[in-house]
């Protein structure tokens, strides 16, 4: 009886205690394929949680249709602590689910990023996104592992491909001309994918001609190459980890030798007017076009392709429409000489080169092009102004820092601040360029709330919807 007794409790002792936890959110945690092609129709299959109900699909953009033909629930992955973990196991109260979605692409329907919500009886998913593009597809298929096996494609496509598992390689064997500018371009991290591609070209010899890893601080690659011989070569992408798993390494490969848009300058426009941009790119034919912004723009931004004989840009650029007096950056380079300018304004600009010591910036050039820019203007005791840059939303790489400064070059202060709560960051520091940010406690925290991070004032956006989000 003493020996039943024991097992008993010892049976006990090693069982785990499981806590449900508040019902969890309406999530989308993937859709596949992660993309279609414009003027086709594609079944989609979004899987989730808590979506019973589900009967909508509300899109970012116009171009696409949709309707749910199914909604079913699947058997979860029975919960359990991590090994090395003791206590109690928290599980929300979720149902996990699978949507069929039958979706219709506008012909012109702009290639892109399309996002894409969930609506449910419980509010509103998180926003999932797909790409869609202008080229007809081509199935990635194995073996493909290696030079000798790379599979043939014509150029001018979009290879739909997955990087499958550990060590995984794609190779694609395409053929080009001399003088022939060909675009690889890997469309992979916006739509939710975990591969940090690596793109890398070889001749029929093996010799590699051109490698690039990240572009423009993305994780997905970039590569232009212009051929100065006629024959076959070779392409490879790879995981930078030389990771892969089935179905969260997938890709979208685009090649071919069409337009391509790297940038434009001014980043924008005033509203019911025509102004000239220059542009930037690959096979555009032209380096300066004319933009006519029209009155009442909506969300004040306007996109923006090039057409040449050669088709038009595989990518669209989103351009701003302003409403003030635009002038240009001329001259201020320096704190003693600014820029005179009137209020209220918009100054396009262009920051090259420059570092910060002990907090503040060197007028350190690169070539002819100054590390910052300077600005005179007049203000009023008691007038409040609005100083804002506009620069990443358009595509630049700035990561900008405003400094108002009196007629003896000392700051001016903006805020005094008082503090109210106070916590910590935890797992790793985050930067400007990042938008989550894992804290230990956020009880007294509300969406709209102001966080003062090292030197940077945030506003709270929204709070972790789970203990691990």
């Amino acid at each position: 009886m003493k020996h039943s007794k024991a097992l008993v409790i010892s049976a006990l002792a090693l069982a785990s205690i499981v806590v449900n936890a508040q019902e969890a959110q309406p999530y989308v945690t993937s859709i596949s394929p992660m993309g279609a092609v414009s003027g086709t129709s594609t079944v989609f299959v979004i899987e989730g949680f808590n979506l019973t109900g589900g009967r909508e699909i509300i899109w970012t953009k116009p171009g696409i249709t949709s309707r749910v033909v199914l909604n079913t629930e699947q058997m979860r992955d029975r919960p359990k602590l991590a090994e090395g973990q003791t206590g109690a196991l928290i599980v929300d109260k979720v149902t996990r689910n699978r949507l069929t979605v039958e979706a219709l692409i506008d012909p012109a329907a702009p290639a892109g990023i399309y996002g894409f919500r969930v609506k449910t009886a419980f509010g509103t998913t998180n926003l999932g996104r797909i790409y869609i593009g202008s080229l007809p597809e081509t199935v990635e298929r194995e073996p493909n592992d290696a030079p000798a096996s790379a599979q043939p494609v014509m150029p001018r496509t979009t290879i739909v491909g997955d990087i499958n598992r550990k060590g995984d390689t794609d190779f694609f064997r395409f053929s080009a001309k001399v003088g022939q500018e060909v675009i690889f371009e890997v469309v992979a991290a916006p739509v939710g994918s975990r591969i940090d591609a690596v793109l890398t070209l070889f001749d029929h010899r093996g010799l590699k001609l051109a490698f690039n890893n990240d572009f423009d601080g993305r994780r997905d690659s970039l590569l232009a190459y212009k051929f100065t011989e006629d024959g076959e070569f070779v392409l490879r992408i790879e995981d930078f980890e030389r990771d892969g798993r089935a179905g969260q390494f997938g890709y979208r490969l685009n090649i071919g030798d069409f337009p391509y848009l790297l940038g434009v300058f001014p980043l924008g426009v005033r509203e019911a007017t025509t102004s000239d941009i220059t542009l930037s790119g690959y096979n555009l034919g032209q380096s300066r076009a004319s933009v006519r912004a029209p009155e009442g723009t909506p969300l004040r931004t306007l996109p923006f392709t090039v057409s040449t004989e050669q088709g038009r840009s595989l990518n669209t650029v989103r351009l701003g429409v302003g409403r003030y007096p635009e002038l240009m950056e001329v001259g201020g380079s320096s704190q003693t000489q600014p820029q005179s300018v009137s209020i209220p304004m918009t100054a396009n600009g262009r920051i090259q080169g420059g570092r910060i010591q002990g907090g503040k910036l060197q007028g350190e050039r690169s070539g002819n092009a100054p590390s910052a820019d300077f600005y005179r203007f007049s203000a009023r005791r008691g007038q409040r102004l609005v100083i804002e840059v506009e620069a990443q939303r358009f595509g630049s790489p700035l990561d900008s820092l405003i400094e108002v400064l009196d007629l003896k070059g000392e700051p001016v202060p903006r805020a005094r601040l008082r503090c109210l709560f106070e916590t910590s960051i935890t797992l790793s520091d985050p930067d400007s360029g990042r938008r989550g940010i894992r804290i230990l406690n956020w009880s007294g925290l509300s969406p709209n709330d102001y966080v003062l991070i090292g030197d940077e004032i945030l506003q709270v956006e929204s709070l972790p919807r789970t203990p691990d989000d």
